[in-house]
């Protein structure tokens, strides 16, 4: 439930850097002063190991639309990129994922994915 709030919205996502804090400046995505993350932040606050962190990062990547960079990261920071797009790529790798039978990542996803449904259903 904790990281069904952190980028279920426009205003909690965030470019450029894991996270920030009130007043606009970069702290680490664990951080208690943090209220807006990118989309590697909000993974890295998720996921209590760095295998799956590292899992949820590929199935992200695997997800990017062609003809951009192989790089979740990257990608999401490019110039014009938007929240919807972000979350859209969330979803693809959440439902990837789940029917490759990652239970892992799933666990570690599932809050963002149950964000993602309640945002598409107002």
């Amino acid at each position: 439930e904790r990281a069904l709030a952190l980028i279920d919205t426009p205003e909690k996502w965030a470019k450029g850097y894991w996270a920030f804090d009130a007043e606009g400046f970069t702290v680490n995505a664990e951080s208690e002063t943090a209220v807006c993350w990118c989309g590697y932040g909000a993974i890295r606050r998720v996921c209590p190991k760095d295998n799956w962190l590292a899992r949820a990062i590929r199935a992200l990547d695997r997800q990017i639309p062609s003809g951009y960079s192989h790089s979740f990261v990257c990608w999401q920071d490019a110039p014009g990129r938007t929240h919807a797009e972000v979350v859209e790529v969330f979803r693809k790798a959440i439902e990837a994922e789940r029917g490759a039978g990652a239970p892992g990542l799933w666990e570690a996803l599932a809050p963002l994915e149950a964000a993602l449904y309640e945002r598409a259903k107002q």
